[in-house]
């Protein structure tokens, strides 16, 4: 998998992505983790969300090992 870098915005700020592009969000909580695929329709921007199970067990093994 290629290495993802995280980004850290603002209030307002814009996140720009590419169509066709697929993001890897994480909840700063409860690590739940989704990829999120960006498409276009037309004019329109599609964004399809899908819970990553795998990514989020990880994610939560790492927060109870780190406190």
């Amino acid at each position: 998998m290629q290495k993802i870098e995280a980004q850290d915005l603002g209030p307002g700020e814009p996140w720009v992505v590419k169509p066709g592009a697929v993001v890897y969000l994480a909840c700063c909580d409860c690590k739940l983790a989704h990829r999120i695929r960006f498409t276009m329709k037309g004019k329109n921007i599609v964004m399809r969300w899908y819970r990553d199970d795998q990514a989020t067990k990880t994610l939560r093994r790492r927060k109870e090992t780190t406190g």
